[in-house]
């Protein structure tokens, strides 16, 4: 419903608006000291532009297999990594969905995360031997966040405090060849490529 008041348009929740920061003054002009109990404080201030609300859990336990088993071309982009366990390449196109940014596993005494930002092309990878907890945090100020054992990061940062691991992005028949034994990441459309 919309009101004109004295040649004004108004709408409820404008009037609404107006009215509640009449209480608002008339109890602070009387000395009142308490806070009115249906106002709730402001949150703390946010450092960045959040322009998606998106927190996502990592892909985890991911399901590795040889490269006879997958179908992928040579050509294929992919993120390549020497593990403990031994090399491993990871799919871009795997990890460019809105869930499935970040791919976290353990093994061999050690936790790996790989982690790719589909709006800047930017590839992370963080180990550590010690179990750590990480999840998507959204877009913020154009690249992707992540919330690294409860703390939000630009993917970017150098302040993270997780080890950053050597990575590399190549085509998947260049990464075979110097990495023949490399087991393949499969997630989504990957996984029906057999």
């Amino acid at each position: 419903m919309v009101e004109f008041i004295m040649g004004c348009c108004f709408s409820e929740k404008h009037i609404s608006l107006k009215f509640a920061t009449i209480v608002l003054i008339s109890a602070l002009q009387t000395g009142c000291e308490e806070t009115p109990q249906n106002i709730t404080p402001p949150p703390p201030p946010f450092t960045g532009t959040m322009t998606t609300p998106f927190l996502s859990p990592p892909v985890t336990n991911p399901h590795f297999v040889a490269r006879t088993e997958t179908g992928l071309a040579d050509d294929e982009r992919v993120i390549g990594i020497v593990l403990n366990a031994g090399p491993r390449a990871y799919p871009i196109k795997a990890l460019s969905g809105m869930q499935s940014h970040v791919v976290f596993g353990t093994s061999d005494n050690e936790a790996c995360a790989v982690t790719y930002c589909d709006r800047t092309d930017c590839v992370r990878v963080f180990r550590e031997e010690k179990p750590f907890q990480i999840k998507t945090g959204g877009l913020v100020n154009g690249e992707m966040s992540l919330i690294i054992n409860g703390q939000m990061y630009p993917q970017s940062d150098p302040a993270v405090p997780i080890s950053d691991h050597p990575f590399e992005v190549t085509t998947l028949g260049e990464w075979m060849k110097t990495q023949p034994s490399t087991l393949i990441y499969l997630r989504g459309e990957f996984e029906n490529l057999k």
